[in-house]
């Protein structure tokens, strides 16, 4: 090897050294005594500085101190003053009755604050406090139904309706373990479904908002009882939306006030009754009121979850809580911010409201024997049926009446039927009272939707119409009623001839509008629908106020009243009498033996027969007497007819019945079949006293052809199967003229129209 590659290897050696000690000094640590705290020596060869040794400095800080004996060393060009060490702050406690520590919940978020020294990173240091929370009240409440029946004897433990639990009272209790002065305010909330209630975060305690209370709905609403002072101050909802919803004052006076709807129109009342503490308790004792309100402010019907709530001084308002040292709590709560204004408890207390009576559709009647009618309805409630009552009367005016049995209900619930049951009219007894007077009861029915009927047995029940009352009651002892009216009279009918009555006739006479409905009727097929009324010819009547017959415009018949005529005060005697003094001149008399008591058979033809019986008499028995000539009668007891007086000829024989005293008519042999049919009297009876048609197990009505005349009356004891009472008449009387010719024979002129409860044509 040459010196010269010496050399160069020499150079570049040296050069690499050089160049190491230059780029690689960061990496270079020398131990040296000049620099303190660090003693670290780091740099360039030729020109040390002091470092302060922190990793990855480049040169020395300022602020590191010089050693005794280096103080000729010149620090770097690029070195910057060291910061002082950071002096940190200590934060203060929290002002009571905050502390430094607690319930996350309930943390006061930055709340402390110090500042650090000014070479320390953070200039401000932070820290927590924490509000102590309390038990918040519990709260529970109590309904008291008013226990006092309705007019019509109904109550309810469950509801508010019309007339029962309304107003309403209820009591709520809030208790506190800090004892009742540390609760400040209540509330109570009812709504129809079960979420919890949205309720105003904010109260206006100053009355300085303006706004008017109102509710978004009718069918949620509560209010609020602020202690204020003394007094406990009611609030209700003002629900506006935007965020601006708030509790206000409400007008208050006389412990009373209304929470309004949505239109601000009062809603519902609150009577404030009370307000108690004992203990640890505060007692509320207020009613709901939903009188005096139009239906469409009132709440919406329906079941009412009841809310309850009570706020303590902690839980109310926290903005106003604290005292002085308490500085800074508008930075966390609004002034009249509620902090719970939400822990609404559910009362597990429901309560109904509804204001609505149930619906009685259409009372309907069914005739499902000769004597047995079933009336039949359908109820309907939406917000549930509690039950009805069923009550019979007779019409006014009616004097007299027989059991009604075999009373049947059909309807769900729990029953009751008074059986037999004596209708009478209703006079001062009230229709569909719940205790008394009815015929038949069901409650606990149930459902929404009902159907039920009464089926009953009126038996010889015959005078005026029988009304049916159902009275429905829902839950809250709303009520409605419906009847049905069934008329129980027979009616009667004359045919050509007049008719008259002192005092009127107290039935009308029905309005059949089949006209072929009596065709198959044996002997009623004689006359037409359209042609049946009291008279074809004339009504008189003494009464002042004239009758219309009701078919006057087909048979141009007329009534008179008052009408004046002849009194006769006895025919017995006046036909006898005028009889005997004309009988030497009357041809073919063949007089009877006066001891005869009983007609059976048949008159026999030829001459007139004449009985003068001294006593009573009775015509027929189990066979039908057969009138088959002419006779003439003269009773001075009482005449009974059984079964039917025929004719052989029709349009030639006849009988006449003078009597003295009273006249009874037996029922014949059955007529009617299962159906309706007539006994058949061929006749002219004239009594002094009454004429009593009797009761016909068969249900027969009576046809006479002739007539009948009475200065007693005629009472009709005797009626149709209800399924033919007001399509037929009972009593049929058509006249024949062959009786005014035989009379004329008999007693010369005819006999003016005489003073009776029913007459025909003179003879």
């Amino acid at each position: 090897m040459n010196k010269g590659s010496i050399y160069f290897k020499i150079l570049v050696f040296s050069l690499i050294t050089v160049f190491s000690v230059v780029f690689f000094a960061k990496n270079v640590e020398a131990w040296n005594g000049c620099c303190s705290p660090s003693s670290q020596w780091s740099g360039t060869l030729w020109n040390g500085c002091c470092y302060s040794g922190g990793g990855g400095n480049n040169c020395c800080s300022l602020g590191d101190a010089i050693a005794s004996g280096c103080e000729g060393l010149i620090p770097c060009p690029n070195c910057v003053p060291d910061d002082p060490p950071c002096e940190e702050c200590t934060l203060g406690n929290c002002p009571a009755p905050l502390t430094n520590t607690g319930d996350p919940a309930y943390r006061l978020s930055n709340y402390r604050s110090c500042q650090n020294g000014q070479y320390c990173d953070d200039g401000w240091k932070y820290g927590d406090c924490y509000e102590t929370p309390s038990p918040q009240p519990t709260s529970s409440i109590q309904i008291f139904p008013t226990g006092n029946p309705t007019q019509l004897g109904c109550t309810s433990s469950t509801h508010t309706g019309i007339e029962v639990n309304n107003p309403i009272r209820m009591v709520s209790t809030h208790t506190d373990p800090d004892g009742s002065s540390d609760i400040e305010a209540i509330y109570i909330w009812l709504k129809i479904d079960g979420a919890i209630p949205n309720t105003p975060q904010y109260i206006d305690l100053d009355s300085s908002s303006g706004q008017t209370g109102r509710t978004y709905t009718r069918n949620s609403y509560g209010f609020m009882m602020h202690r204020e002072g003394a007094n406990w101050v009611p609030y209700i909802p003002s629900l506006v939306g935007g965020g601006n919803d708030k509790w206000i004052k409400a007008t208050y006076g006389g412990g009373r006030f209304a929470i309004k709807g949505p239109s601000s129109q009062d809603m519902v009342f609150v009577q404030v009754n009370g307000v108690s503490e004992a203990g640890n308790s505060v007692n509320f004792d207020f009613n709901l009121d939903f009188r005096n309100i139009s239906e469409v402010n009132r709440v919406i019907e329906g079941s009412y979850n009841i809310f309850v709530m009570a706020n303590d001084v902690f839980g109310f308002t926290p903005y106003d809580n604290y005292g002085p040292g308490v500085t800074k709590i508008g930075d966390y709560f609004n002034p009249e911010q509620i902090r719970f204004y939400q822990n609404w408890t559910d009362s597990n207390r429901d309560w109904v409201k509804d204001f609505t009576p149930p619906v009685v559709n259409a009372v309907n009647s069914e005739v499902t024997g000769p004597t047995k009618i079933k009336f039949s309805w359908n109820i309907g409630d939406l917000l549930g049926i509690f039950g009805l009552v069923g009550n019979t009367y007779l019409s006014d005016g009616v004097t007299e009446s027989e059991n009604i049995t075999q009373v049947v209900l059909t309807s769900d619930g729990n029953k009751t039927v008074v059986t037999p049951y004596l209708p009478q009219p209703q006079g001062n007894s009230t229709i569909g009272h719940m205790s008394n007077g009815y015929i038949a009861r069901a409650v606990n029915v149930g459902g929404v939707s009902k159907n039920g009927s009464l089926e009953m047995n009126v038996g010889g029940n015959r005078e005026g119409s029988l009304l049916y009352y159902v009275t429905a009651f829902d839950n809250a002892c709303n009520y409605n009623q419906s009847y049905s009216l069934y008329n129980l009279e027979g009616w009667i009918i004359t045919y050509g001839g007049l008719m008259y009555s002192s005092t009127g006739v107290d039935f009308a006479v029905k309005n059949v509008e089949d006209p072929a409905l009596w065709n198959p009727v044996a002997l009623l097929n004689k006359i037409s629908p359209a042609m049946a009324d009291l008279s074809t010819e004339l009504y008189g009547t003494g009464l002042s106020n004239p009758t219309v017959l009701t078919k006057s415009n087909t048979t141009k018949s007329f009534s008179v009243s008052p009408f004046k005529a002849y009194r006769t005060v006895d025919f017995y005697s006046d036909v006898k009498n005028t009889f005997e003094r004309r009988e030497v001149g009357i041809s073919g008399v063949q007089r009877l033996n006066p001891n005869t008591s009983t007609l059976t058979g048949s008159l026999g033809a030829g001459g007139i027969k004449v009985l003068d019986r001294s006593g009573n008499l009775t015509v027929g028995d189990a066979n039908p007497f057969v009138c088959n000539g002419k006779g003439l009668f003269f009773v001075s007891g009482n005449l009974v007819v059984n079964n039917k007086i025929l004719n052989s000829n029709y349009n030639h024989d006849a009988c006449i019945f003078v009597v003295a005293g009273n006249v009874v008519i037996n029922p014949g042999a059955n007529s009617s079949g299962g159906s309706v049919g007539y006994d058949e009297i061929n006749a002219y009876i004239l009594t002094n006293g009454s004429v009593t048609l009797n009761t016909d197990p068969t249900f027969d009505g009576l046809y006479v052809s002739g007539g009948i005349q009475s200065l007693g009356g005629i009472f009709v004891d005797r009626y149709l199967g209800l399924n033919y009472r007001n399509t037929h008449p009972l009593l049929v009387v058509n006249h024949h003229s062959k009786y005014g010719i035989f009379s004329s024979t008999l007693i010369g002129n005819p006999i003016d129209m005489v003073k009776v409860e029913v007459g025909f044509k003179p003879f």
